[in-house]
């Protein structure tokens, strides 16, 4: 097992991350998948890993979904499933420690990891940041540049820094 997961990570960092756009090569991004799924384990059939992207081996993802172009996903992910990432999205489920003010943050560690969950049939916008801790429900719509630092309820669409509801797709 450890054996094919260093295998993927050096076949996705020499070829994997670098061919083409999954959009304009059905053979980069089925070469992308096999590659990414030494890394991930067991990737459901349908899931699209597009060029450029970074992710931790501790992210999970349904069927259906993609991770898009030069996205950065850190720490642990649960994606579920059709969901749509527009690209350089960035999501960071772990955080440095700052509480001692007598000592440098970058001597003080990392908080423990906080998971961030993501419903399924959501669309996350270019250049989206999530941070940790943070749940986002069923259904959601998330704008470009948006930074989610807090729940969001299904079906909620966002915009903003910090992110805000403007409105239902349900209601």
């Amino acid at each position: 097992m450890k054996v094919k997961f260093i295998i993927g990570k050096v076949l996705y960092r020499t070829i994997g991350s670098i061919l083409p756009d999954s959009s304009w090569s059905p053979f980069a991004r089925k070469t992308r998948r096999l590659i990414c799924q030494l890394i991930l384990g067991n990737l459901p059939p349908n899931v699209n890993i597009n060029r450029g992207a970074k992710f931790s081996e501790t992210i999970t993802i349904g069927d259906y979904s993609a991770i898009g172009n030069n996205a950065h996903l850190q720490g642990t992910i649960h994606m579920g499933k059709y969901i749509m990432m527009g690209p350089n999205v960035k999501m960071y489920s772990r955080n440095h420690c700052s509480k001692d003010i007598n000592k440098p943050m970058c001597f003080q560690g990392y908080a423990p990891d906080r998971p961030i969950y993501i419903g399924d049939d959501v669309w996350i916008g270019e250049s989206v940041i999530i941070l940790s801790g943070v749940s986002i429900g069923k259904g959601c719509v998330i704008g470009a540049g948006a930074v989610v630092r807090d729940n969001i309820p299904e079906y909620a669409v966002v915009v903003g820094n910090p992110a805000k509801i403007i409105k239902y797709r349900n209601k």
